[in-house]
């Protein structure tokens, strides 16, 4: 958001965050790594002069944008917990370990636009690291959780005696 000097177009929430063609990757698109760091300091300071001591990131660009974030922070009081995103398609082992290597856990865009597979797969992965999983909900249309948390409450195990509805 810092890396916009301008208000965003007008449109739909699809039209601002989509990848590949929202608004928001266009602009991450266009800007060099030089100007993304710059934009993500100018946010840490702000935040930190508001008193704002850790805050959580969904950062685009993968093992990429983790690095250039944690760089960006350096020296800075604000702890950003960063939660690095996968590109799209088939989960790729090595890569997504170096991901969890470089983040504090894996965040995905939303439910509605990742698979069940896929969703498992990262959760699971995310469990076994002992690192974070996190994803956006509700952001365009109003969703009960249960859309999202019933049929994985928990993704590394099938079978959840404990939550209601299993076996």
């Amino acid at each position: 958001d810092f890396l916009s000097v301008r208000e965003p177009p007008p449109g739909t929430l699809a039209d601002l965050v989509r990848p590949p063609d929202g608004f928001k990757f266009r602009l991450l698109q266009s800007a060099s790594p030089a100007q993304k760091r710059e934009a993500m300091r100018s946010a840490l300071r702000w935040m930190e002069r508001q008193g704002i001591g850790a805050t959580l990131d969904f950062r685009e660009e993968g093992i990429e944008g983790v690095r250039l974030l944690r760089s960006a922070a350096r020296g800075i009081s604000v702890r950003p917990v960063i939660l690095g995103r996968m590109p799209p398609g088939e989960v790729d082992r090595r890569q997504l370990d170096s991901l969890l290597g470089a983040a504090d856990g894996i965040g995905i865009s939303s439910a509605r636009e990742e698979g069940k597979a896929r969703r498992r797969s990262l959760a699971s992965a995310c469990r076994r690291a002992g690192k974070l999983w996190a994803l956006h909900a509700s952001e365009s249309v109003r969703e009960s959780p249960d859309d999202y948390l019933r049929p994985d409450p928990r993704p590394d195990r099938p079978s959840d005696p404990g939550h209601p509805g299993r076996p």
